[in-house]
């Protein structure tokens, strides 16, 4: 078998520079392809759009469950609120409070003992609660909502 050798050196740019050419002669070929925007089949779409597990939180006497709803993604409005960027930390400068928090969308309380559902009542219609807490006794729990631009302390 002969081997086949160049008779005169190429240069490794020109080498290099047909690559190039060779590579953008083949990727023209596909950009021209008319390709729509697709959507993923029912069943992936489905998984993605799940309703995701509440979070819970147990009160100090381990007597009451807090199931606390939550949204898969955050919304397009969470995302675009305003931030200032402070040595490491993101402030919300119109709540003055941290601006990536986690928001809980619904609420409800379980009794453990009595194993039965605690109906809430006078809570606001739109939820977007922070910082859920109980307090140390495990009579009352508190939470932030916010909502818009106004944050408010409730007590429970």
């Amino acid at each position: 078998m002969a081997n086949f050798v160049l008779k005169f050196p190429v240069p490794m740019k020109a080498k290099f520079f047909f690559l190039i050419i060779i590579n953008l002669q083949i990727m023209k070929n596909y950009a021209q392809l008319d390709v729509k925007y697709q959507l993923p089949p029912k069943e992936i779409l489905d998984l993605v759009d799940i309703k995701p597990r509440p979070a819970l939180a147990m009160d100090p006497s381990s007597r009451y469950l807090a199931l606390l709803d939550r949204n898969a993604m955050k919304s397009l409005q969470d995302l675009a609120e305003e931030e200032i960027r402070l040595a490491g930390i993101r402030i919300n400068p119109k709540l003055f409070m941290t601006s990536r928090k986690t928001y809980y969308t619904g609420l409800a309380l379980r009794d453990l003992v009595a194993n039965r559902e605690i109906p809430l009542k006078n809570l606001p219609d739109t939820l977007r609660i922070s910082d859920f807490t109980f307090s140390s006794d495990s009579h009352y729990f508190t939470f932030i909502n916010t909502i818009n631009d106004r944050a408010s302390l409730w007590v429970v």
